[in-house]
């Protein structure tokens, strides 16, 4: 089903027309002046391991992170390893000091971002709190119970609030006397709502933030009475949010809504009191490389940020309201002050997917390996063609006649030791309700899934558990009704080495590198005033930088905001088809959580404004499988003729390897540019001074 959408967070508007399969029209509007917000010039940045010390001294880390990637802030000691670390320990354990974090941060002019250990308690405390204590007393004692990473207590490092008033006085008081970068933005433990069953219910972790920041709040207003060189410091104290998107280690898991009601009137009762200036939140969505991360953007993302600040979901234009949420606000669930993304990413961490060969799963090779069958025989064209092809050279093309009742492409594999399997295919059809994949095994089908998008590419999925592990498995692509065409292509088959919270299927794809650049637009256009991908370097499973110190491709997504987001953001108006997804997990996903729902009217342009001065930054992104979007750009004033365009592309969403391309363009006060499908392009130019 095509509509049209109006974007300007998630605004529907009028219909427009049509267009032909093989390109779509959009009209983007940028207005000067009219709600222009500020944007963060801290904004952009990532995590860093206290473990990747050998990567800071490394050849050119600086300029890899400075101008690369283009960050302007860096979080530490980050994530559950600040529950590990102890900053007057660091070098006994061999971790990042501070002062090293500190002097990284200095050689790559970002702002540095401090995890506070709150692990121990106010006291340090022995021993479990008495649960008929006071809250004044039970925020004394060490926290025992395990994070959400699952880290035993016994490897805490139990950080206390003595220890924190030193190093607010030696890393941001003297720091500042000295006349070298303090550290002014504090981040209040990480991700303690892991323990909010346990040791960290709502009220500890609200009284235990109250206590710690006002405390670290007088040590910087004591040294401001002393010492003039303070007078122009402010900290920046932000507090752990409660994810209303669910626990990152389990997409399954949902949130207790009562926590986060507690939660949340607590921290905004703190920023009341002048105690707290934002709250974080953390999201990492499981995707399958279908386009449906950028989905998850679109709709979860939007419905998280929107439920925190309050607002109708989504807001009027016009009078025309877009039926997603149908208005839904809950006044209970929204903050009162600004939020802060300290870590986001996909999910990168648990087994990975791996491949089972499938022999000619792309066509390459004609027929070869596949199985032909139709009923009646001879009433059905069934062929590699070039035409069928999403990649490469050939796909397959299923052609039913008038007579036919059946046509059937299959192929049996052999497992060896897997259990599970999951087949995956692209496929495009006039006639979805009469075109399926099936996943059989042992005389049974396992699963088999029907196509739901007309004439327009997606990947579909089918898995299970197989049934005999000693029979052949048979990937099966089906049509069963008369006078279909359907076309198929890249078929894969993927498996896990193991059980329990695995990497997404989507890991390390090129549909990573671009739902990280539309995650940044979202962020970004919602007012979110600092993000952190999780992170920078090392062998975890998705960094920007690896463990040879060369960039990944999930860097090249940050290279197309590197030296472009301007401090203003402009409103940015754009009218483009919308597609609907069939999401492929069923009664797992949600509006809110870890997973892609069915989403209706998702927009197949993305786009964003911003500007320094009279340098202007547009990001145009394409999320269409298969479509060129041709967008037609007015601006409210003429811009000098020559731009830069920055263009992030890839093969396909579930293909590996991501380019970056520097190219020069004209551009007017009106322009057009084509925007080839799941690609995005940052188009750089200037406004002539008045």
């Amino acid at each position: 089903m095509l509509g049209v959408f109006l974007l300007s967070l998630a605004l529907t508007t009028p219909a427009i027309a049509v267009n032909p399969p093989d390109l779509i029209h959009a009209s983007v509007k940028v207005t000067l002046g009219d709600g222009e917000q500020p944007v963060n010039p801290w904004f952009l940045g990532m995590g860093l391991h206290p473990g990747e010390r050998s990567y800071l001294q490394q050849t050119g880390s600086v300029a890899l992170v400075r101008d690369t990637l283009g960050l302007k802030s860096i979080r530490f000691p980050n994530g559950c390893e600040a529950d590990r670390y102890g900053w007057m320990r660091a070098t006994k354990d061999n971790f990042i000091t501070v002062d090293e974090y500190l002097d990284f941060c200095d050689r790559t002019g970002c702002r540095p971002y401090y995890t506070i250990n709150m692990q121990g308690g106010t006291d340090g405390r022995e021993g479990s709190a008495p649960a008929d204590a006071p809250v004044d007393e039970k925020i004394r004692y060490k926290h025992l119970a395990p994070n959400p990473c699952g880290y035993a207590p016994t490897s805490y490092y139990y950080g206390t609030l003595p220890e924190t008033v030193q190093l607010v006085e030696k890393y941001t008081v003297k720091r500042i006397l000295e006349g070298k970068t303090p550290i002014l933005d504090y981040e209040m433990g990480n991700e303690n709502w892991g323990q909010a069953t346990s040791d960290w219910p709502a009220g500890v972790y609200v009284r235990t933030v109250e206590v710690y920041a006002r405390a670290m709040r007088d040590v910087l207003q004591r040294a401001k009475a002393q010492h003039p060189q303070c007078a122009a410091a402010n900290l920046r104290i932000t507090a752990v949010g409660y994810p209303i998107m669910g626990n990152n280690q389990d997409p399954q898991q949902a949130t207790r809504y009562d926590i986060d009601v507690a939660w949340t009137q607590g921290l905004n009762r703190l920023h009341d009191l002048g105690l707290l200036d934002a709250v974080q939140e953390h999201f990492y969505p499981y995707s399958s490389a279908t386009g449906d991360a950028l989905v998850w953007v679109e709709h979860n993302l939007n419905n998280i940020i929107l439920t925190r600040q309050g607002i109708p979901n989504p807001r009027l234009h016009q009078g025309i309201p877009n039926p997603r949420l149908h208005g839904y606000a809950d006044s209970k669930l929204a903050y009162n002050m600004p939020m802060d993304f300290t870590e986001w990413n996909l999910k990168c961490w648990g087994p990975e997917p791996r491949f089972l060969k499938m022999p000619n799963g792309e066509f390459e090779a004609g027929l070869t390996n596949w199985t032909v069958e139709a009923a009646p025989a001879g009433t059905a064209q069934i062929e590699a063609t070039p035409e069928a092809a999403r990649r490469g050279q050939s796909g397959l093309r299923s052609k039913t006649g008038r007579k036919a009742s059946r046509a059937e492409v299959r192929q049996s594999l052999s497992p060896a030791s897997q259990t599970e399997l999951t087949a995956l295919v692209w496929i495009r059809t006039d006639s979805p309700t009469n075109v399926s994949l099936a996943l059989r095994n042992g005389g049974q089908t396992i699963m088999e899934r029907t196509v739901t998008a007309r004439n327009r590419w997606q990947r579909y999925g089918v898995s299970g558990k197989l049934v005999s592990t000693n029979s052949p498995v048979e990937i099966v692509l089906r049509v069963t009704a008369p006078n279909v065409t359907a076309w198929f292509d890249n078929v894969e088959v993927v498996y896990y080495d193991a059980a329990g919270s695995r990497s997404p299927l989507s890991i390390n794809t090129f549909e990573q590198q671009l739902y990280c650049v539309d995650a940044i637009h979202q962020m970004i256009e919602h007012g979110a005033e600092r993000s952190f991908l999780h992170h920078i370097f090392g062998s975890y499973g998705c960094p920007a930088i690896d463990a040879n110190g060369r960039p990944r491709d999930n860097a090249k997504a940050f290279n197309v905001y590197s030296g472009r987001i301007g401090q203003s953001l402009l409103k940015t108006e754009t009218q483009v088809q919308t597609f609907d997804y069939d999401g492929h997990v069923g009664k797992w996903a949600s509006d809110f959580n870890a997973l892609a729902p069915a989403a209706r009217n998702v927009p197949c342009l993305s786009a964003l404004t911003t500007r320094e001065g009279n340098q202007w930054y547009l990001l145009l992104l394409n999320r269409s499988t298969d479509r060129t979007v041709r967008a037609k750009v007015r601006l409210p004033v003429a811009p000098e003729p020559g731009a830069d365009i920055r263009t992030l592309s890839g093969e396909d969403y579930n293909s590996f390897g991501a380019a970056i391309s520097d190219t020069t363009g004209r551009v007017g006060k009106t322009f057009t540019r084509d925007v080839a499908p799941h690609s995005a392009q940052m188009i750089r130019f200037r406004i002539p001074s008045r």
